[in-house]
């Protein structure tokens, strides 16, 4: 799935998994995305959190830069993830962009548990 991000804003994609499945605390939760920009993006962050039945379970990580500055080009896949203290069942990933010269695509390949 591609998330696209104009010139600055906040995108979230979110994968829960199939009914009956919950995620015991101490999992790892992540994913494996790229990047796609036409410029140089400044003040962005990454970040994955958790969900147990729809509620913010306080499991929340930086998983990119935080206000670093990023040039144009695409990026190779990477996996980011947060390790748990409380059990889940779906995992969200979002990008915040808060000036920036560049449209960007993220591309999220996969969600991943460990």
């Amino acid at each position: 799935m591609t998330l696209d991000v104009a010139s600055g804003g906040t995108v979230a994609i979110r994968a829960t998994a199939q009914s009956g499945i919950i995620y015991p605390a101490g999992t790892f939760a992540g994913l494996i995305y790229g990047q796609r920009t036409s410029g140089s993006q400044t003040s962005q962050t990454y970040t994955v959190r958790t969900y147990l039945n729809g509620v913010l379970t306080g499991d929340t990580g930086s998983v990119g830069p935080i206000n670093g500055v990023g040039g144009g080009g695409d990026s190779s896949p990477q996996s980011s993830n947060i390790n748990t203290r409380q059990q889940f069942d779906a995992v969200e990933f979002v990008y915040s962009q808060t000036t920036s010269a560049a449209a960007l695509n993220i591309d999220v390949y996969e969600f991943c548990t460990q």
